[in-house]
């Protein structure tokens, strides 16, 4: 009787085993291949550099079909490379993203041959390196964020954690009302603020720098209240890609 239900342990046990083992051999996805042109869809390796040269990595390229409005889009490597598959006989206009702004290149047309297209198509670009913050404000006079702050910030730490080799620097600007060291102190500790909420929703602190700049890098008039309020802003500088 206790061998017999030994055997049934055991036999219960293999069985409950093995289906584990298949269930985790279904669940492993099978390796990615290499795209290939087909008779419909052109195969584009595309690169995207700057006008010397030298490879973009992290820039998404968007192509809209004008015929559809269907869009396509791919995202350069370490080598500023990517390919990507296009369906023929369409005109694609051609955009390319740098932080939440979205930046028209030109149009291209792949050609109707049904012939498997391979061809190469080179982006030179210099994408913008710095980004205001347009809806992120603070409190009148202090480092004390508003709500309606945070979703602005969000998107900020999820583009971060997408392209998780980008650097920055938050960057703080006040106008020229009051005393000179106190508005540099002030968006000293304004970026420190906006340091602070992506470090605490999961961005590595080695790839955030905060520097306040007070009144001296205005991009308006302070003679103004219009002027004034543009120069009191949070601008995120791409350090790094």
């Amino acid at each position: 009787m206790i061998t017999g239900m030994a055997n049934f342990i055991i036999t219960r046990w293999f069985l409950t085993f093995s289906a584990l083992l298949l269930a985790l051999f279904v669940a492993v996805p099978a390796q990615s291949q290499e795209l290939s042109a087909t008779q419909d869809s052109a195969l584009m390796t595309v690169s995207v550099t700057n006008f010397d040269g030298k490879a973009h990595k992290g820039i998404t390229v968007l192509f809209t079909s004008k015929e559809g409005g269907t869009t396509f889009r791919g995202e350069s490597n370490r080598d500023g490379t990517f390919s990507i598959l296009l369906p023929e006989g369409r005109t694609y206009e051609i955009k390319y993203k740098a932080f939440d702004e979205t930046y028209s290149y030109k149009d291209f047309q792949i050609p109707s041959r049904r012939g498997r297209i391979t061809s190469e198509f080179k982006i030179q670009i210099e994408p913008p390196t710095t980004f205001e913050l347009e809806d992120v404000h603070f409190e009148s006079g202090k480092a004390e964020l508003r709500r309606s702050s945070y979703d602005r910030l969000d998107e900020l730490v999820a583009y971060l954690k997408n392209k998780p080799s980008v650097k920055i620097e938050i960057a703080g600007h006040t106008d020229n009302v009051g005393n000179k060291q106190d508005n540099k102190q002030l968006s000293q500790e304004r970026a420190r603020v906006v340091k602070n909420y992506l470090l605490e929703n999961g961005i590595d602190e080695q790839r955030l720098r905060a520097k306040g700049y007070g009144e001296s890098d205005p991009i308006a008039t302070n003679d103004t209240p219009e002027g004034r309020q543009q120069n009191r802003r949070t601008e995120v500088r791409i350090l790094e890609r």
